[in-house]
């Protein structure tokens, strides 16, 4: 197993439909280093530059995953005879293909010869990019842990994700406008003795899911033994910081803290009304006209999808979501103000804001309002059939103000009105 450098490849990175590769890894077989990777080409009309998008279809097999731990991979430098003949087999060439993909860094190629055939596996998001020179780092084998485990596919159907880590995995302005439902964040090892893989819910999901068609086929963050992966409830729960855009981070499981987390966004698609706003506008406001020809800036019967992205604005922060499903970070903004109405459903971020209000009223509206870390949080209403979950969780004050229906409080300072608690 050899590692080449700075070769002239056809670059995974540069395509809009991200690294779609063969479902079956005997055609990654190529007669040459320098030919192109498994039929990739830079063809696309709807190029995002340098994005991170990929196609996951890791099936979780458990076998190869156990090898990379028997054959103690981590502490080996990532070159021949390190890989204990995983690029013989086909689950092992295509549990490769991820461990190079989030390993190794763009131009770099992991290389590989079974009798007569060459077999390439291409860098790109550069995690652990000193596994050429020596073995693995904890810290080093828990991002590339956390990057495979967020390829897993439970079903083998290719779903389109956008990759995002702290400081490490960052999306441009465009592929983060294209996806902007945070689906779920993985972390974990699978270089140890014993599989550690874990994930942790970003976004309720039946809101997700209204917004990106892909979210049913997306399940390693829901409960069920579908992919093999510890599901431990929504992030806001078990993680201590969230970075706006990218996720939770420095998430607990098994009273261990890992800071390497890697976070899957999915595409939203369908009609849908957006907002985002830069800091030099006291109001950041989502207003969604009922139709094209409306000229009512007031008029919010808009029946579609509505995403608001407001998170860190200084000032005013405000939505209305009547009858549709919304989307909203204001995670650090200044004050916060949305409303939700008549069969709507909401999930609003107002992480680490300021002051964070909410009136959620009419039958079957349903709103989920995470506060965690916010100074005030109050949900004015939450009466004529509608119902409501606060995560209180460090907030400095927070309540459910009037409440038609039952008023909970529940474990992990969550607050509920007409529904029951999360988890029972």
């Amino acid at each position: 197993m050899q590692i080449f450098r700075g070769l002239a490849i056809s670059s995974c990175a540069l395509l809009a439909w991200g690294c779609a590769v063969d479902a079956d890894p005997d055609s990654w077989a190529v007669s040459s280093v320098t030919t192109s990777l498994m039929g990739i080409t830079n063809e696309s009309s709807n190029q995002l530059s340098y994005n991170r998008l990929a196609f996951n279809r890791l099936a979780f097999n458990r076998l190869a995953f156990n090898r990379l731990a028997f054959n103690r991979l981590a502490f080996n430098r990532l070159a021949f005879n390190s890989l204990d003949e995983l690029e013989t087999t086909n689950e092992g060439r295509e549990l490769l293909l991820y461990v190079a993909r989030c390993a190794l860094a763009e131009g770099d190629v992991l290389v590989a010869t079974v009798g007569e055939e060459t077999y390439e596996f291409p860098g790109l998001l550069g995690l652990a990019v000193e596994w050429e020179h020596r073995g693995l780092e904890l810290a080093e084998a828990r991002w590339v842990s956390a990057c495979l485990i967020t390829h897993v596919n439970a079903f083998n159907v290719p779903i389109e994700i956008s990759l995002r880590a702290p400081l490490r995995i960052t999306a441009t302005p465009e592929e983060a406008y294209a996806f902007p439902v945070y689906e779920a964040t993985f972390f974990g090892d699978v270089f140890g003795d014993e599989l550690q893989t874990y994930s942790c819910l970003g976004q309720d999901a039946q809101i997700a899911g209204s917004h990106a068609p892909d979210r049913p086929w997306r399940v390693c963050a829901d409960p069920g033994p579908a992919c093999q992966v510890a599901e431990l409830g929504y992030c806001r729960d078990i993680c201590d910081t969230y970075v706006p855009g990218t996720g939770w981070t420095e998430c607990w499981a098994g009273g261990v803290k890992y800071a390497e987390t890697v976070s899957a966004f999915l595409r939203s698609e369908g009609e849908s009304c957006r907002a985002i706003c830069s800091g030099s506008d006291f109001f950041c406001r989502l207003l969604c006209p009922s139709s094209s020809s409306s000229t009512d800036p007031n008029d919010d019967l808009y029946p579609g999808h509505r995403l608001l992205d407001c998170n860190g604005h200084p000032d005013w922060c405000t939505s209305s979501c009547r009858g549709g499903d919304c989307l909203i970070d204001a995670s650090g903004a200044g004050s916060v103000f949305t409303t939700v109405l008549d069969g709507g459903e909401a999930d609003v971020s107002c992480i680490d804001a300021g002051n964070c209000i909410n009136d959620c009223k009419g039958q079957g509206t349903r709103c989920e309002i995470d506060c965690t870390g916010a100074d005030q949080c109050t949900v004015s209403r939450c009466d004529l059939g509608a119902s409501c979950l606060v995560d209180c969780t460090r907030t400095g004050t927070c309540a459910i103000q009037q409440c038609q229906g039952q008023l909970r409080t529940c474990a992990n300072d969550v607050v509920v009105c007409n529904r029951p608690c999360p988890g029972g």
